[in-house]
């Protein structure tokens, strides 16, 4: 189903702007709105970040996969895989061949990853880039525990393991 998002204009109260985004979800369910008011002079806004928020928005390095099946996947080299994710919503990433960039959703525990651009380089021997890039795309939560992210994949297809850089 396909998502129709309608960002209705800021409206001026004093010194207050006020955004109301509200999401249409065709057959689903009623329309949601969120409001985030942004101080037009220091750019602020009402959103305070949890402590769950801050551990989030970090650099992270990949450290295995486990999928379905049980089969564990680990990168010959760690410390190429690197994910960060930054606080309006934007992805970075390297692998042992490729950038990545795109975007996310995060609400509460549930992760939604992508779209995703990625670098074309020409990759020399093995990589394990198809398989990273697939798996963030079917990210569907995630927990964080100590330095540890784990991102879980939809349907029980797996799980994705991250250290704290």
């Amino acid at each position: 189903m396909k998502s129709i998002i309608l960002s209705i204009a800021a409206l001026l109260f004093l010194s207050t702007v006020t955004v109301v985004i509200i999401q249409f979800t065709k057959n689903t369910r009623p329309p949601q709105t969120s409001e985030i008011l942004l101080d037009k002079n220091t750019g602020s806004s009402n959103v305070t970040s949890t402590s769950a928020d801050r551990e989030f928005y970090d650099e992270w390095t990949w450290q295995f996969s486990v999928d379905a099946s049980g089969k564990v996947i680990t990168p010959s080299d760690p410390a190429r895989f690197r994910l960060t994710f930054e606080k309006e919503g934007r992805l970075r990433s390297t692998t042992d061949c490729n950038s990545l960039s795109g975007s996310f959703i995060k609400d509460g525990e549930v992760l939604t990853v992508g779209p995703l651009m990625s670098t074309l380089m020409a990759c020399e021997g093995e990589t394990l880039e198809s398989v990273y890039v697939s798996e963030l795309g079917l990210v569907s939560s995630y927990s964080i525990q100590e330095d540890t992210l784990t991102l879980f994949l939809i349907k029980d297809a797996g799980m994705m393991t991250f250290i704290r850089k």
